[in-house]
């Protein structure tokens, strides 16, 4: 049984000033700070556990990977943010859009991890490495049919599993979903729910650019899905209108950047407005779709936020719900 949506994790152009903006801006509490070099974990003193293998070489199919990263916690999920200095990322494009078919990855909490990855390798699943034991955690890193990574998470303290959301304008509410553009949307679905077991909260079609100001795109047009996990929420799209960019063959999980990630708040203008006064930049103000009120935001780096504000009657979509 999948447990609920862990982390997004991006990777950052600036590091400490990514890391910076997240933790200052929205109030995540810091769950753990490390470095990584040689391919290997540099772990506090106060980590549990830990191996002397080239274990961040082994589930990110690297070599050599060297730099920092964060995990904030966001309510009921965590943010990880990543910082490389081996391998060099590449730099996402300049035009690069919503629509463009990335995601640096997601990670999916689960209650065994070893039982996870014999049942997935067994339907065909590729994985990058069997189940690694990082004492305070078991993972693994897997691709799911669009070469996406699946990070596969067993929390072996209760410190780092998902939490209830929290409520207050000072900090994010929570993660509310992650996004994901794809290549094949019938593909994804039947891997995201029957593979997975993801429950779909709804499909539509959005070919009448109702998401065109949000977006800060024009003519859009295709179909999404929002499917349901315990916690949280992904959302995935087919576009039939702006045509999407390709990824490159060879991204890597270091090369910068994501689709989107979701943050619910409690009041949309008060986030809104505050942000707006220190600098944030928008696509739009917060916009009225019945159900939620919803704008899209830039971060230091260009990665595009959701926020997002359930209305009356829309209680279904809350991560509290």
């Amino acid at each position: 049984m999948i447990q609920g949506l862990h982390h997004v994790a991006i990777s950052a152009k600036n590091y400490d000033e990514l890391t910076a903006f997240y933790r200052d801006e929205f109030g995540l509490d810091t769950v753990f700070e490390l470095t990584f070099s040689d391919g290997k974990f540099d772990m506090p003193d106060d980590w549990e556990g830990g191996s002397p293998e080239r274990l961040m070489d082994i589930v990110t199919g690297m070599k050599d990977c060297s730099g920092r990263l964060t995990m904030f916690r966001a309510g009921n999920g965590h943010i990880e943010i990543f910082g490389f200095d081996n391998p060099v990322p590449k730099e996402r494009s300049a035009d690069w859009k919503l629509f463009d078919h990335t995601l640096t990855h997601l990670c999916l909490q689960v209650e065994n991890v070893d039982d996870w990855y014999d049942r997935l390798s067994a339907k065909g699943v590729t994985f990058y490495c069997p189940v690694q034991d990082f004492g305070e955690v078991k993972l693994t890193y897997a691709r799911d049919p669009e070469n996406n990574i699946i990070e596969l998470l067993q929390p072996c303290k209760e410190y780092l599993s998902i939490a209830k959301p929290r409520a207050g304008n000072d900090k994010a509410a929570g993660l509310h979903h992650a996004g994901i553009s794809a290549i094949n949307f019938e593909r994804t679905k039947k891997f995201y729910t029957e593979t997975l077991g993801m429950e779909v909260v709804f499909e539509m079609d959005f070919s009448d650019g109702r998401f065109d100001q949000v977006w800060n795109a024009k003519d859009t047009a295709g179909i999404n899905m929002m499917l349901r996990m315990d916690n949280a929420f992904f959302e995935f799209f087919e576009f039939t209108n702006p045509t999407p960019t390709p990824r490159d063959q060879d991204w890597k999980v270091c090369d910068h950047g994501h689709t989107h990630f979701c943050l619910q708040v409690d009041d949309l203008q008060a986030c809104y407005e505050k942000l707006l006064a220190q600098g944030v930049k928008f696509n739009c103000p917060p916009q009225d779709f019945g159900n939620v009120l919803a704008t899209y935001a830039q971060d230091p780096d260009g990665n595009l936020i959701e926020f997002l504000q359930i209305a009356e009657g829309g209680e279904f979509l809350s991560i509290a719900g």
